[in-house]
Order: C-alpha cells, then structure tokens, then sequence
C-alpha cells in the first residue's frame, strides 16, 4: 500500500514501473537516471514481475547521458552500457535489425538538464504485450509503431507527473510557510502571555508595598501564591480587594508576627464574581463599558506605560531629547511613533486613570513625555497630539 503520491518518487523510476505494468511480456525494463536528492546516477532494473532492484552508477555514465536530438531508437541488447560486453560501433548489415530488440528512450531530466535513459528489451519473438505470438519477429515496421506508441504514452506520462509534483512542490511550500506563520504567531502568544503574567506580579508586589506601608508590617507574597495571581485573568480593578483579603486573613491567622507571608490557600478568587457594586460606584468602569473595553484593557495600558516610562528613563540618562522616535526606539521592542500615538488615542482613558490613581509613579512620563501630559492636561474625550 503506498503512504506517498506517486510522483513524489524519481520520475524514471515511475515510469519504469508503469512500463513493466503495461507490458509485462518485456524481458528486461534498465534505467538510468539522476537522482537530484542524492546527487547520484542510478541504475533502475526490472528482470521479471514486479521485482525491482537499485544501484549506483558510476560517474562517468553521465557520457551516455548527453542529450540528442532523437527521442527513441532501437539497439542491441549488449549495448546497454550496465552490460560488461558492450559491442562495438561497426557497420550495419542486413542481419543487424533483427538484433535490435531494445526500445531506448530518452527523458529530459528538469534538475541536471542531462537525458535519463530507459531500455525496453523485446521477445525475439513478438511477445510483448504478454501474449503468444508465435515465432513472428518483430519487423522494422512494427519496432516504429511499438516505439512511437509506447514513447508517447511515456512522454505524456512523465510532463503529466512533472507538472502534478511541481503543483505539489508549492502546495507543500504554502503549508510550510502557514505553518511556520502558525508557529510565529504561537511564539508571540506565548510572549504576550508571560508579559501579561510579569504586569500582574509587578502590579500585585506595588498593591503589597502599599498595604504593608498602611499596615506597617512587612508583606510576603509565597512563591505559590505569587504564580497563581500571576495567572489571574479577572478584572483588574478587584485584584487589589482580592490581595486586601487574602491579607487580612493572614493577619488574624497570626497578629503577633510582624511579617505577613500571603500563601496561595489565603487567596480568594470568588471576590471578583461577588462584588457587582464596585464597578456600580466608579465612573471608570462605566466608561470602559461605553467604549466596549475588556477587562484587560487596563493592564494592557499600564504594560504601555511601563515600557514608555523605561524608554523615557533611558533617553534622558543618555542626555537625548525626549520626542517620540526617540522613545519608540528605546522600547523592548522598538515601536514607531505614530504607533504609540495610535496606542495612546485608544487607551487614553485608560491610561488617564492609571496615572490619576498613582501620578507619583508616572513623573517623568508627565514631565517629559508631551503625548503623556496631553492627556492628563486635556479632557478624556478629545483628541491626542501626536507623538
């Protein structure tokens, strides 16, 4: 049973097989081809039935292999040149066309432009087609007809299979190239998802350090505890009552400590499916709503930020001026300036309530990034200059 398409296997070797099926009186089917994948000259034998049998050719055979200008003729067996008695050039007699019971045929081969070779060898007796013909011999008439016909058959054969490999070469080549796209978009998937995953333990250590100044006691997050907030997926605006919680019940589990350490059993994620009235008393989430924002949009702004505050820290360190090709490019990865003008535009109330609910921590970008001061100077709803 084949597990491959037919054309994908050497052409010369399709074609010596098809021939041994179509005419299975032939005595001998011998070809000599190029193999482009292995860089080598072959011999493709079929003696009898289905039986095939591969070998390496000796270089110098690529003599044989020369193109000519007549696409079949007729020769003596011994002239095959796998043969150890190959006979000699001489004068043609009489006698001589009854020797010649073997179809050579000639095939243009697209990857060495040289000419693979098939020998078709004949009963003496006419028996090709795998019926008894007596002891006709096969005259010069007939050796015409047989030749064009089996040839032509061959020919059609093998541009039919070279244009159906070609065709397949480029499926082939599109299914890579979407895969490898598919891969790609996978990788930077996995990016985005481990950047998300990092805001989120950057946002839950500063929700920390603010509870452990208001609480004066030092706040731990575990390791398990940390890697399952940095898994959270909820709205952002509760994970700040999320870690409070979790806080709180470490506290009374063990008030004389002076550290608190916040293990992942203390979390409860319930919070975010139990307190509706927190997005009924903030303007912010409302506003989100109007504009059809997920819940992420806001951890998706403060990355942003993130990014524009390091790039911005980082120019003025250099002593650059702080315009937005500059910031662009100092980023992780670089961005264009109309890029982060596109972005700001988009999140702009986002980015608004950010910077109002900690302003401290966005000083350089208010005081030195003009796309940034632009929105906290102006209303949310009107337009950003360009960075």
């Amino acid at each position: 049973m084949p597990f491959t398409y037919s054309f994908i296997k050497p052409l010369p070797k399709l074609l010596t097989e098809h021939l041994r099926e179509a005419y299975p009186g032939l005595l001998r089917i011998i070809t000599l081809f190029y193999d482009d994948e292995q860089n080598c000259l072959y011999w493709y034998l079929s003696v009898k039935g289905n039986d095939y049998e591969e070998l390496l050719a000796t270089e110098d055979l690529n003599t044989f292999r020369k193109p000519v200008k007549q696409a079949y003729n007729w020769i003596d067996p011994k002239s095959i040149p796998i043969s150890q008695d190959v006979k000699k050039n001489s004068e043609i007699t009489i006698f001589d066309e009854s020797d010649k019971l073997v179809l050579s045929m000639r095939f243009t081969n697209p990857y060495d432009m040289q000419q693979d070779v098939i020998f078709a060898e004949f009963n003496y007796n006419g028996n090709f087609f795998g019926l008894k013909a007596g002891n006709t011999q096969i005259t010069a008439e007939k050796k015409a007809i047989i030749s064009e016909l089996i040839y032509s058959g061959l020919l059609s054969m093998y541009n039919r299979c070279q244009k159906d490999y070609e065709l397949w070469q480029k499926l082939s080549s599109h299914v890579n190239y979407m895969q490898k796209q598919s891969s790609d978009y996978s990788k930077v998937l996995e990016k985005e998802k481990e950047a998300y995953k990092q805001s989120i333990e950057r946002l839950v250590r500063e929700y920390a350090n603010s509870f452990s100044k208001e609480l004066g006691r030092k706040i731990i997050i575990s390791n398990d505890a940390m890697q399952s907030l940095r898994s959270y997926s909820g709205e952002l605006i509760i994970l700040k009552d999320i870690l409070k919680d979790a806080i709180i019940f470490a506290a009374n589990l063990n008030d004389l400590n002076s550290e608190l350490t916040i293990e992942s059993p203390y979390i409860n994620y319930s919070l975010s499916r139990s307190t509706p009235k927190l997005a009924e008393t903030s303007t912010y989430p409302k506003r989100l709503n109007r504009e059809k924002d997920s819940p992420n949009r806001e951890m998706r702004a403060r990355q942003y930020l993130y990014r524009l505050s390091e790039a911005v820290e980082e120019i003025i360190s250099r002593g650059d001026k702080v315009t937005g090709s500059n910031v662009g490019a100092a980023c992780t990865p670089p961005i264009s300036a109309p890029a982060i003008s596109d972005f700001l535009t988009k999140y702009r109330v986002a980015i608004k309530h950010i910077i109002q609910a900690e302003p401290s921590k966005w000083q350089l970008l208010i005081k030195y990034f003009r796309p940034i001061s632009n929105i906290m100077d102006s209303p949310t709803s009107s337009a950003i200059k360009s960075a």
